[in-house]
Formats: C-alpha cells, sequence, structure tokens
C-alpha cells in the first residue's frame, strides 16, 4: 500500500513539474509528495498500533478508571443491571483493494464493582500496515 501511494505522488508530482517548470522541478515535487505520503502513513499508523497495544493491556480484574485513563473516552456506553459495557472503535482505510474501512474495537464487560469481567476484541490482530 505505502509503495502505491509513494508512486502515485512520484508520477503526479513528475507530471506536474513537467508541464509547470521543467524535468528538475517534477523531480523536486515527486520527492516532496513521497516524504509527505510517508509521513502521513507513519503518522496514522501509530495512532492505530497505539490503540493495539492499549487495548492489549486490559485484562480481568482491572478497575473501570484503569481502564478509562488507559483507553480514553470510550465509543458507547450501555449499562444494564448495574453492569457497564464500554466499547472503543478506531476506523481505518485501508483502500479499495484491501476491502476498504477496518474497524478495530474493545468491548469490555465491567461487573457492579465496576471491575473488568471479560473484555471481547476485533481485528486487533490485523495488519496495521496493509
Amino acid at each position: 500500500m505505502w509503495a502505491s501511494y509513494c508512486m502515485l505522488a512520484i508520477n503526479s508530482g513528475l507530471l506536474i513539474g513537467i508541464i509547470s517548470g521543467g524535468i528538475i522541478y517534477g523531480i523536486s515535487v515527486a520527492v516532496g509528495g513521497v516524504i509527505l505520503v510517508s509521513v502521513l502513513i507513519c503518522t496514522i499508523s501509530e495512532r492505530h498500533r497505539s490503540f493495539v497495544n492499549k487495548a492489549n493491556l486490559i485484562s480481568k480484574g482491572k478497575t473501570f478508571d484503569e481502564v478509562l485513563d488507559l483507553m480514553g473516552h470510550e465509543t458507547s456506553k450501555e449499562k444494564i443491571d448495574g453492569k457497564t459495557i464500554m466499547v472503543w472503535e478506531k476506523r481505518q482505510w485501508k483502500g479499495l483493494l484491501y476491502g476498504g474501512t477496518l474497524t478495530r474495537s474493545v468491548k469490555v464487560f465491567f461487573d457492579k464493582n465496576d471491575k473488568v469481567v471479560f473484555v471481547s476484541t476485533k481485528n486487533l490482530d490485523k495488519p496495521i500496515y496493509l
């Protein structure tokens, strides 16, 4: 995926540069495009890696406050019979060739004493870069 975005940046940069100012300008625009794409991909990937690492730290017996401090603001929260269910989700656009949007989620079940009794995860095992 990274390589295809870099090729797009190179081709676009060369085309823009050649049309507007010559081959040297085109090469510099292409290099700038590759650098920009690389920085964006690294930044986005780091956010998803951080989410996965934090989700893997949630374990049975942790308190409500510990989980909230670790994961931050939840995507959704539900309370049933004094028991709390909290969900955190993170979406990542993978591209059309890789199935579109990938949603990673963590669902944490707390008992009446606000202790974790069960953790359910979805797509945390999927690769971050592809």
